[in-house]
């Protein structure tokens, strides 16, 4: 079964202290979520952050089709909310498996993902962010920000204002 690779934790206490942890590894079914009233940023081989605040948990997942023997792994947003921030020194971008959903990848700038009901996710893109989302069963499509997409049953609705990318991102 795969693993997923995490170059460094920076985990921001509630009193204000930052603490920085080296590389882990952890293996599909973990669930890595910040202590109550903390934020916690997952640095990626490659540069990608995924950040995590209050109530919001990721856990490792397969990340490809059911039967490939989980050749790779990737974080799948299970409750609440993540930002993702993909830098120029990045390569590959960074993935969020979306319950319900289906799989998004963030190629470039940064993302605001939250969890819906119903297996909804709302996605705010900065000027700078771009998206690639599939579904099993669909094409993948691409967005590029600002703009606010909203994702369900595989279908993605799209609302190219800056407002409205602006309106997660608060």
């Amino acid at each position: 079964s795969a693993t997923f690779d995490v170059a460094s934790v920076f985990r921001l206490r509630r009193d204000g202290r930052l603490e920085t942890g080296g590389a882990r590894t952890f293996d599909v079914g973990h669930a890595v979520a910040p202590d109550a009233g903390e934020r916690l940023a997952l640095a990626l081989p490659g540069g990608a952050r995924v950040i995590l605040g209050d109530d919001d948990v990721v856990e490792v997942a397969c990340d490809g089709i059911e039967g490939d023997g989980c050749a790779r792994a990737a974080l799948a947003l299970t409750h609440g909310e993540a930002i993702v921030s993909v830098g120029d020194a990045t390569t590959g971008g960074a993935v969020l498996l979306l319950p319900g959903a289906g799989r998004l990848e963030v190629t470039a700038g940064a993302v605001h993902v939250a969890l819906g009901v119903a297996a909804v996710a709302e996605v705010a893109l900065r000027a700078d962010g771009r998206v690639r989302f599939s579904a099993p069963g669909t094409a993948a499509r691409e967005w590029a920000g600002p703009g606010r997409l909203t994702l369900h049953e595989g279908a993605g609705d799209w609302d190219g204002s800056s407002a409205a990318a602006a309106s997660l991102f608060r």
